[in-house]
């Protein structure tokens, strides 16, 4: 048996005392080198690379995420006098007339253009937290830059920033770094003044996308209907049925429950929403007796599964390629479900004055019978463990976000994420977890260009073939992979890596799927950006879910791995 083996099998209890959290910051304590992403921390997403506008809603863009592994602490201060509580000392005007009034650096522009600029001592390809209290204009708003000479803007500019706290970031280019306060527009005699002037290093390996069409966005959604609520609106197709908006109370106590009226033909008696996609999926919807008494869920036809309700009994009355559920919630109503088959992404929703009429393709003629209907439901069968069973949807970006998993979501043709180059030069081990949800084929992350071209290196792969991989190349590529895995699925994922020792090592929800022992050649893992969606941004690009990703540089104990894989669990409810 494997070392590695044996260590897990013989995994310790985890002592209390430790949050879940604190057990995930512990794997950094000792300066281990590495990242860590979770999308549920908004505080550490923002829609620009440069950190100017915090997300603060599902389905906007993420051009920025923050490394949690240095836990967010800032560096020393970089500006000199910053409060200006020492006059003008550290500043420089050019095109301008500095002063201090009442404790703020006034600017008043002499020429076209002015402004007062600072000498930063920074680090090449650190990340640098700035922040500017802009306290009055006079005939203008402000500017604010950040550039390699006391003329240039090329690491950070903003203009026409009104009164108030403007923070941003920027990573440094050179050792020598500007920053540069400007009334803006232009013109002799505009003025501003600033106050409390702020540079410090913000540490980790912070993850980014310039380019605003290619970040991806930060999501919530299961539910893959529209319009949950509002059975009138002209999503929902209408066959030999009046719907009544607004006509009862419904499970949540507003009085937004629709009624069914099946009308006086022959035929089906159905709402339904179609979608395109094939696949198995659970659908649900609350319903409460009228003058009928039954309604059957379906994706069409009765070949792809079908479930019939009996709402006044409470029971499941028939079923077909499908399993069916009938709870009660109060007041009449019961969540009638089905569970994966039948086939398709249609949600039908068929009414019926006896069992046999609900059957999906039985048809019978229509007498005004009745049933309440209200919040549909429709997702895959594996969305995860332990969700809520029903999620609100009126739009796209309009949805219940309570109680669901947070994750970002590349779209698979041109999103992706990257970061400078991290430095694990001082390891030849590594500690990898992936939370990723799996639509199509696509790179969760590759270290570097590409992996097996480059030594010093790793990546979590999940292939065309359905299989998760996770390789490491010393001086020689090795990778393992997992059984076929069809999509879509969640899964939280592991890899261990050893160069020197051999180890290649592949868990899928808690369980070694597979591991080598080949030889991965010598040396440590090097110094490179690292991919997230994408291979460098141009090809294989990732169609799914990412719910978080940790990387340790360093060999980690069976508690530690147990510790990763239980947190990154907890954002993907992948396993109990």
């Amino acid at each position: 048996m494997r070392a590695i083996d044996r260590l897990l099998r013989n995994r310790p209890v985890p002592k209390a005392g430790l949050s879940l959290a604190g057990k995930i910051k512990a794997l950094f304590s000792n300066g281990e080198q590495g990242w860590w992403y979770d999308p549920s921390n908004f505080a550490t997403l923002f829609q620009d690379s440069a950190g100017t506008t915090p997300v603060t809603a599902v389905e906007q863009p993420v051009g920025l995420q923050l490394d949690l592994s240095k836990g967010l602490v800032l560096g020393p201060e970089l500006v000199v006098n910053g409060d200006f509580s020492n006059g003008t000392t550290g500043w420089t005007a050019q095109g301008s007339v500095i002063s201090v009034v009442g404790d703020k650096l006034q600017v008043v522009v002499s020429v076209t253009s002015g402004y007062a600029w600072q000498e930063l001592t920074t680090v090449a390809g650190k990340r640098y937290k700035c922040s500017v209290s802009i306290t009055s204009v006079s005939g203008s708003t402000a500017a604010i830059s950040v550039g390699t000479s006391f003329s240039d803007v090329s690491l950070f500019t903003q203009t026409s920033i009104a009164e108030g706290v403007f923070t941003f970031t920027f990573v440094a280019t050179t050792t020598t770094s500007f920053i540069l306060l400007q009334p803006w527009t232009n013109g002799t005699g505009r003025t501003t003044q600033f106050d409390n002037v702020a540079v410090k290093e913000l540490p980790g390996n912070h993850r980014f996308q310039t380019t605003s069409a290619n970040c991806p966005v930060v999501s919530v959604r299961v539910n893959l209907l529209t319009k949950t609520e509002d059975f009138s609106d002209a999503v929902w197709t209408k066959n030999n049925v009046t719907v009544t908006a607004n006509s009862g109370v419904a499970p949540n106590g507003t009085n937004t429950a629709t009624l069914l009226t099946d009308n006086a033909t022959s035929g089906e008696h159905r709402v339904f929403q179609s979608l395109a996609t094939a696949g198995l999926y659970s659908r649900g919807v609350y319903a409460k007796a009228g003058t009928a008494n039954f309604i059957s869920l379906t994706s069409g036809t009765v070949v792809s599964g079908y479930a019939v309700f009996d709402l006044s009994s409470g029971t499941v009355v028939s079923q077909s390629n499908a399993i069916g559920s009938i709870i009660s919630v109060g007041n009449g109503w019961y969540w009638c479900s089905t569970n994966g088959a039948p086939l398709g992404q249609n949600h039908v929703i068929n009414m019926g004055t006896t069992a046999t009429n609900a059957i999906p393709t039985n048809t019978y003629v229509g007498s005004g019978s009745t049933v309440f209907i209200w919040g549909a439901d429709l997702r895959p069968t594996n969305q995860g463990i332990g969700l809520p069973a029903y999620q609100r949807v009126n739009t796209s970006t309009d949805y219940d976000s309570t109680g669901f998993p947070v994750y970002i979501k590349p779209n698979g043709s041109n999103q992706f994420m990257q970061t400078n180059s991290i430095n694990f030069s001082a390891t030849d081990k590594m500690t990898v977890w992936q939370g990723v949800r799996k639509l199509t084929d696509g790179m969760a992350f590759e270290v570097s260009a590409i992996v097996s071209g480059n030594s010093g290196t790793f990546y979590m792969f999940p292939f065309s073939d359905a299989k998760y991989y996770y390789g490491s190349n010393g001086t020689s590529f090795v990778q393992v992979s997992s059984s076929a895995i069809t999509p879509p699925r969640t899964n939280t994922l592991t890899g261990i890596s050893n160069i020197s020792g051999d180890v290649v090592t592949l868990r899928v929800d808690g369980v070694q799927v597979a591991t080598s022992s080949a030889d991965q050649g010598t040396g440590n893992y090097g110094n490179y950006p690292v991919y997230f969606y994408s291979r460098a941004g141009s090809t294989l690009f990732l169609n799914g879910h990412d719910y978080g990703s940790i990387a340790r540089g360093a060999a980690s104990t069976a508690a530690q791995i147990t510790a990763g894989e239980t947190y990154i669990n907890s954002k993907t409810r992948a396993f109990a």
